[in-house]
């Protein structure tokens, strides 16, 4: 055979295995972000069930505290004081997970996963939650 024509072949093989990996990687990208447009919409239906869309996040009132993980471990040794603090509804992933809880009768929103932690709840709540959050802290 022609070194010029096997050349062209090796290629051609090569042109289109690379065809078939970027076909393969789009529509695996597009799953992924239809799961993910599936999961915001699952969130911003568990706040607008809770009362919780609108509220706003519990970090800027931490901003004293070294990051997001020192925040997340001071919440829960907070929220665990709670005796009647209950998980109301969940999404739950591999790394993680987006939760509805409740205590003495509010609602507060928690993304816990190994990236990040965030609380959102209604200000009077968040205050309360600061104060214990600080007070065990300092």
């Amino acid at each position: 055979m022609d070194s010029k024509l096997c050349v062209w072949l090796q290629q051609s093989v090569v042109f289109y295995s690379l065809i078939c990996f970027i076909y393969d990687l789009y529509y695996e990208c597009a799953e992924i972000i239809k799961c993910s447009d599936i999961m915001k919409s699952k969130i911003n239906e568990m706040l607008l069930t809770y009362g919780l869309s609108e509220e706003c996040s519990i970090l800027p009132m931490l901003d004293s505290f070294n990051d997001e993980e020192e925040i997340r471990k001071y919440c829960w040794r907070v929220l665990n004081t709670y005796s009647d603090l209950k998980k109301e509804d969940w999404i739950i992933g591999i790394e993680g997970g987006d939760f509805i809880y409740s205590f003495d009768g509010n609602y507060i929103f928690i993304t816990d996963d190994i990236w990040n932690f965030n609380l959102i709840a209604k200000q009077p709540v968040l205050q309360l939650l600061v104060d214990k959050i600080k007070a065990l802290k300092y």
